[in-house]
């Protein structure tokens, strides 16, 4: 055997042997140990990471230690990454974007959950949070949009499955909704007022995975805007009554943000938002997305892989 070859099988033997896999929620979530993503991953353990990924939805990753370039590679491993229109990227790294909040400022984020650019034609595929530090004792909320789906009655699910919903970043981005000064440079998280905060897109409200074949939810408190079809009225009662059956504790996971900690997650069947910042405290995350190669697809355009039992 090559030397090559021998050092090859070593180090995939190490990495499976040290990686550990710990359901964090019910539905969704878990928690990897036992592997630092900033080293040379062998094949089989990325096929390991896309299979809990596809399987638990959302991967949290402690005791990281992950530049921006870091974070950029690893994102690369997945797919393309994208710029972000609104959120700027790094000098020499735009792919990347720094969300900072200092002491005395609000937070940046919000605290609605999101799908991350679910108002793309085709929204991000994975979305990598890295957590550099910390001072606020705050967490990730997590949904899997699959799990609500799951969660409602049959009756429902038909009536949503023929439904379009139109996904907007105006509400959240723009005028009279950001203050000025996240437009100005004033902030340490400053946004760019470009034409994608006016643009829209609709999308189905039920989806599948091209994978697995499971049918998902698709919409979010910050970017959907309204229902396609129905009047204003009937749209806000649905809205209204999806978002609060999509926050129901059963169906999400909470995991803590912590300084040198990375969550990787399946952008297109989930929500997330985090939990109240101290206005005296501070937080640095950085953020990369994938690119996703198709667009978010009616469950009725769709036929469920064969063999899958639905």
């Amino acid at each position: 055997m090559r030397r090559e070859e021998l050092q090859r099988r070593q180090v995939v033997d190490i990495q499976e042997k040290k990686l550990s896999a710990e359901p964090i929620g019910a539905n969704l979530g878990a928690s990897i140990s036992g592997l630092k993503l900033e080293t040379s991953l062998s094949h089989q353990t990325f096929d390991r990471i896309l299979s809990l990924l596809r399987d638990r939805q959302i991967l949290y990753f402690a005791d990281q230690d992950i530049r921006p370039k870091d974070l950029l590679a690893i994102a690369r491993l997945f797919g393309k990454p994208e710029v972000h229109p609104i959120w700027p990227g790094l000098p020499g790294c735009p792919e990347v974007a720094r969300i900072s909040k200092l002491p005395g400022e609000e937070d940046p984020l919000g605290n609605k959950p999101r799908t991350v650019t679910s108002f793309f034609e085709a929204p991000s595929k994975f979305v990598l949070i890295y957590c550099d530090e910390d001072e606020i004792v705050s967490d990730y909320l997590f949904t899997s949009l699959t799990a609500a789906y799951d969660g409602l009655s049959s009756h429902m699910q038909d009536f949503l499955s023929g439904l379009t919903a139109t996904h907007s970043p105006r509400g959240e981005f723009g005028p009279g909704n950001r203050k000025t000064h996240y437009f100005q440079g004033q902030i340490s998280s400053p946004l760019i007022y470009s034409d994608a905060i006016f643009e829209h897109k609709e999308h189905p409200l039920v989806h599948v995975h091209p994978e697995t074949g499971k049918k998902s939810l698709f919409l979010n408190e910050t970017f959907t805007r309204n229902i396609v079809g129905l009047k204003d009225e009937e749209s806000a009662h649905l809205l209204r009554f999806l978002f609060a059956h999509c926050a129901r504790p059963e169906f999400g996971c909470r995991i803590p943000i912590r300084p040198k900690s990375l969550v990787l997650f399946d952008n297109r069947f989930t929500t997330q938002t985090t939990t109240g910042a101290p206005l005296n405290q501070s937080r640095l995350l950085y953020f990369a997305a994938v690119a996703n190669d198709e667009k978010i697809t009616s469950s009725r355009d769709i036929p469920a892989p064969p063999g899958l039992l639905i």
